[in-house]
C-alpha cells in the first residue's frame, strides 16, 4: 500500500506533534476500512486505493479537520500564499545572485572564475537572511489579511491527483532539513577562514603572527574549494528538494571519493608551519593530522562505497 503511506504521510506534515501517531493510525484504519468496503470490481488494488485516497480529499484539507486550533492562515488565503511563497523562494535568491555576478564583473579589475564562485559562496548568509525576512513578513501579512480581511477572489484549485504525492524517502535517500542548514553554514566558513580570511588560522611566536598552515597546504586548496562547492550546490538543491535522488547520490559518491583522495594526499605533506612546530616543539603534531588525515580518507572512500551501493540495491529494488 505505496499509495497510503505516501498520503499519510504528506497528512503528517501538517498536523500537531503531540496528536500526529495518534491521528495518523486512526486515518490508516479509517482508510483500509473505505478501502475494503469500496466498491470497484474492475479495478485493481492500486487504483482501488488511488480512488479511496482521491474520495478522502487533499492531505492539508484532511489535516485542518484533525488540528485542534485554528490554521494561522486561512483556507481562503492558503493556495495564494503558496503560490507567492514559492515565487519570493525561486526568484529572490536568483535576483540576488545576478545582482552580485553583474557587480563582481563590472566592478573587479581581475576576474576569474575561483574568485567569482567564492565571492557568491560569501553571500548566502545574506541570500538566507533575505529570504527569512521576506518569507516572515509574507507570513505576517497573510495571518493578518486571514483575521481581518475577507477575500472576496475565489481561487481556482487543482483537483487532487494521489498519483502526484512525492514518494516516501528511504533511508538512504532522506536528507533533513537541519543537516542541509549545517552543511551550507559548514561550507560558507570554510570557503571564507581558508580562502577570504586564511590569516585568522594562525599562532602567535615571538610577537609575531605566523600562519599555521604552509604553501603546501595552499597548493591542495583549490581541490579542496571545488569539492566544497559541490557540497554547496548538493546542500541547497536538498534544502528545497527535501529528499535525495539517484543522480544527487552519484554526485554525492564521486564527490565522496575525491575528498577520500585529497585528504591522502595532503597526509603525505608538511602543510604546517616549520617555525611553529619547531619553536613549540610540536614536532607530535603533524605526525596526529596524518594518522587522523588517513583515517578521514580511507574512511570517506569507504563510507561513501558502502552508501553508494545501497542507493544501486534500493534503485533495482524499486524495479
Amino acid at each position: 500500500m505505496e499509495y497510503l503511506e505516501r498520503y499519510l504521510l504528506q497528512i503528517g506534515r501538517h498536523l500537531n506533534k503531540k496528536d500526529r501517531e495518534d491521528t495518523i493510525n486512526e486515518l490508516r484504519d479509517l482508510l483500509m476500512e473505505n478501502y475494503e468496503n469500496f466498491d470497484g470490481a474492475s479495478l485493481n488494488a492500486e487504483e482501488t486505493m488511488i480512488q479511496v485516497i482521491k474520495n478522502f480529499g487533499a492531505p492539508i484539507d484532511v489535516a485542518s479537520k484533525y488540528n485542534s486550533h485554528e490554521p494561522l492562515i486561512s483556507k481562503e488565503y492558503t493556495p495564494l500564499f503558496y503560490l507567492i511563497l514559492k515565487i519570493i523562494s525561486i526568484s529572490l535568491p536568483g535576483a540576488l545572485v545576478l545582482a552580485n555576478t553583474i557587480e563582481y564583473f563590472t566592478n573587479t579589475e581581475e576576474t576569474s572564475i575561483m574568485n567569482f564562485l567564492l565571492n557568491t559562496a560569501y553571500m548566502i548568509p545574506s541570500i538566507i537572511q533575505a529570504v527569512v525576512m521576506a518569507l516572515a513578513f509574507l507570513l505576517l501579512t497573510f495571518i493578518i489579511l486571514s483575521r481581518y480581511v475577507q477575500p472576496k477572489f475565489e481561487f481556482t484549485e487543482h483537483e487532487f491527483n494521489p498519483k502526484t504525492l512525492p514518494p516516501i524517502p528511504q533511508d538512504v535517500l532522506k536528507a533533513p532539513m537541519w543537516e542541509s542548514v549545517i552543511g551550507i553554514v559548514g561550507a560558507v566558513v570554510f570557503l571564507y577562514l581558508f580562502n577570504l580570511q586564511p590569516g585568522l588560522i594562525a599562532i602567535y611566536f615571538e610577537g609575531n603572527r605566523i600562519q599555521l598552515l604552509n604553501e603546501s597546504f595552499e597548493q591542495i586548496l583549490p581541490f579542496f574549494n571545488i569539492s566544497v562547492f559541490i557540497s554547496l550546490g548538493l546542500y541547497i538543491f536538498y534544502l528545497y528538494k527535501r529528499r535525495k535522488n539517484f543522480t544527487t547520490s552519484t554526485i554525492e559518491f564521486i564527490q565522496g571519493i575525491f575528498v577520500g583522495v585529497i585528504m591522502i594526499v595532503l597526509a603525505q605533506r608538511d602543510i604546517f608551519s616549520p617555525i611553529l612546530i619547531d619553536g613549540y616543539d610540536l614536532a607530535i603534531l603533524p605526525t596526529i593530522f596524518r594518522i587522523l588525515l588517513w583515517v578521514g580518507g580511507i574512511g570517506s572512500i569507504i563510507g561513501n562505497v558502502v552508501v553508494y551501493i545501497k542507493v544501486l540495491f534500493r534503485k533495482e529494488d524499486k524495479k
